[in-house]
């Protein structure tokens, strides 16, 4: 289309490549890969904008910049504000004669294409912002719950001297409060680090999505080179394949009935996604098996024959033991018999308990096992959970989603209650969608 050109643009323009084109030789030997791109834009854009017609100053404006000049002090600024930010850089004369410089302004540019993206390596992965910023979050996290394990921990303590010494409970309510409001702190810095993860890298949206990012980089590089090999959409991102990996690992964290597992159709999408054929097809399929057991070897609640049959097979394969609890081993609070991805998996399998449960029924536990998975002393009734996840999950939850169901605390609206109450209101969310 035959738009009239501003000459401002114009001029701007080749002011902005000049300017660029001269700092990159002099300074930075041409620039990266990145900045060739956009001088190789700006080029292109000005061998088709230089064919267009260019409007003309009409005395209109002429009329209207003299009229602006003789205005007061503040209308002055505001044209100053206005004005040309590159003309400092012009010089005199200097536009006429770099005009002419083929090199620098071309009558015909090829159209830019950005550069093919090189394949994932796990060189790459390893030292990948996201996962350096998935290990600053897990440490941090790590941190903030020893500080809130200590709080109860001498809370636990004070209660078992108290009951020795004959001493009321009333004596606890520092200690409580205490405790208490270290939760809160800890929830809350929780959640601005999760918001700070989220906005510099929109694919962590899930604990399983960090988990991948931490533990599959040898998977995720594989995926890759299977998608550039087999697919038709060969630029796909990391980001991309490190969300892949994680829902495939989430499908091992719910049950196979929960509406929410997407355990038949997760590889099926991919492959549509990105049109890769069948032979493609069916190694996706492999590794998306693979990372199912890799994950329930990790998060496994009872001796299982089964799964150590699996654990000595992987264990033969690999020439590496794959015991349990075993991502997060060097995390003393978040990971071993405390890993933080288990009590996620207990939380969203009772998820779908709650979900089962009429909502004006009550969840009550059976008292003849003894807790949710059965009676621990018993033989053969072991049991990986430690760290309070039993009574979570056996008194802990049902109480608190009654209380969220039928109680007073789920029928009123406190004020603030974000700031005053945290945990409450994540609590009040899972109970109503679990």
């Amino acid at each position: 289309h035959n738009h009239a050109v501003d000459p401002a643009v114009l001029r701007d323009l080749k002011l902005c490549i000049r300017t660029r084109r001269r700092v990159a030789d002099s300074m930075f030997d041409g620039g990266d890969g990145g900045h060739r791109y956009f001088l190789e834009v700006c080029v292109f854009c000005w061998t088709v904008m230089r064919l267009l017609p260019v409007a003309e100053i009409t005395s209109t404006s002429t009329t209207t910049e003299q009229a602006s000049r003789e205005e007061g002090a503040g209308e002055e600024d505001n044209n100053m504000h206005n004005a040309n930010r590159f003309s400092a850089f012009d010089v005199d004369g200097e536009e006429e004669e770099e005009e002419e410089d083929t090199d620098m302004f071309p009558t015909m540019a090829p159209r830019p294409q950005p550069a093919a993206a090189n394949p994932v390596t796990v060189a790459d992965l390893l030292n990948s912002d996201d996962r350096s910023d998935v290990i600053l979050f897990l440490l941090t996290l790590d941190d903030l719950m020893g500080f809130v394990a200590g709080q109860y921990r001498v809370l636990v303590q004070n209660v078992t001297r108290h009951k020795r010494q004959g001493i009321p409970d009333s004596a606890l309510i520092e200690n409580l409060l205490d405790a208490t409001i270290a939760a809160n702190f800890a929830l809350q810095s929780v959640q601005q680090l999760e918001m700070e993860l989220r906005a510099q890298h929109e694919h962590l949206t899930t604990p399983c999505r960090l988990l991948a990012t931490l533990i599959l980089p040898e998977i995720t590089a594989h995926v890759d080179a299977i998608v550039r090999q087999h697919g038709s959409k060969s630029c796909i991102k990391r980001s991309e394949i490190i969300a892949f990996l994680g829902d495939c690992m989430q499908c091992s964290f719910h049950n196979q009935s929960d509406s929410w597992n997407r355990n038949d159709s997760i590889v099926s999408d991919f492959v549509a996604q990105y049109e890769v054929n069948t032979t493609g097809s069916a190694e996706l399929e492999q590794i998306f098996q693979g990372v199912l057991r890799i994950t329930v070897l990790e998060i496994s609640i009872k001796p299982d024959v089964g799964v150590e049959k699996m654990r000595q097979e992987m264990g033969r394969k690999t020439g590496i033991p794959n015991s349990s609890h075993s991502w997060l081993s060097r995390m003393k609070n978040i990971g071993g018999d405390r890993s933080i991805h288990h009590t996620v998996r207990i939380l969203q399998l009772f998820a779908g308990v709650i979900d089962s449960c009429a909502p004006d029924k009550k969840l009550l536990m059976d008292p003849r096992r003894r807790g949710m998975f059965g009676n621990p002393n018993l033989p053969g009734r072991m049991t990986k959970i430690r760290d309070m996840d039993e009574i979570l999950m056996s008194k802990l939850l049902p109480d608190w989603t009654n209380m969220c169901r039928h109680g007073i605390m789920g029928k009123i609206k406190l004020p603030r209650d974000s700031e005053l109450c945290p945990f409450f209101v994540q609590l009040k969310s899972y109970v109503d969608n679990p």
